[in-house]
């Protein structure tokens, strides 16, 4: 695992903080986020150029060498939007231009081997909030635990900071190298236009 980065107002995409769900049916459930980064800003450009840095470092502790599926951007966490010819990957609304990084967070269950899995959920006494093990906490601006539905519940199309870091998958049957990122915290900064409907 690489050491943690802190990412500083990035947009937020495809949010899956609060209820974990399997990418795909019978998987483990999990919680997700995407950031989008816009490398025409400074801080921005910096913090891609870090994570650019430690996936290579991480790529070459794991297997010896940068495989070539890391080294052109197709195993990685990390994608530039922006082809070479000049076209857009992804044409989601937000995505022009920008680096998009693909984060998760897989939910504790109470058997792997279950199916479907089911997350264990912590019980909080007294009126507190139940919340699922493993779940990254999600903050507002003053780093209160926030949950769906309450003030500065961070939304796709928000910005916000998240603590991430990067893992080296392990090579396996059916598996070959991949750099991916783990979810480890997100906070709200501050509002920005919704994409998925939501009333400013």
């Amino acid at each position: 695992t690489s050491e943690q980065f802190k990412l500083v107002d990035v947009r937020l995409a495809f949010p899956v903080l609060g209820v974990p769900k399997p990418f795909r049916e019978g998987q483990t459930p999990r919680f997700e986020a995407t950031f989008l980064l816009d490398p025409t800003k400074e801080a921005h450009k910096a913090q891609v150029s870090a994570m650019k840095k430690a996936i290579k470092e991480l790529a070459i502790a794991a297997y010896g060498e940068i495989p070539d599926a890391i080294a052109s951007g197709e195993n990685v966490a990390l994608h530039n939007n922006v082809r070479a010819d000049g076209t857009q990957v992804r044409k989601y609304a937000g995505y022009e231009g920008m680096y998009y990084l693909v984060t998760a967070q897989p939910a504790d269950v109470v058997d792997r081997k279950a199916k479907p899995q089911v997350p264990i959920i912590i019980r909080v006494p007294d009126g507190g909030i139940d919340y699922y093990k493993g779940q990254p906490p999600v903050v507002d601006r003053n780093k209160r635990a926030v949950r769906e539905g309450q003030r500065e519940y961070p939304y796709g199309g928000c910005y916000v900071n998240a603590l991430i870091s990067f893992w080296a998958q392990r090579l396996s049957a059916g598996y070959g190298p991949r750099i991916n990122c783990n979810l480890l915290a997100v906070q709200f900064a501050r509002d920005g236009e919704t994409f998925s409907g939501r009333a400013e």
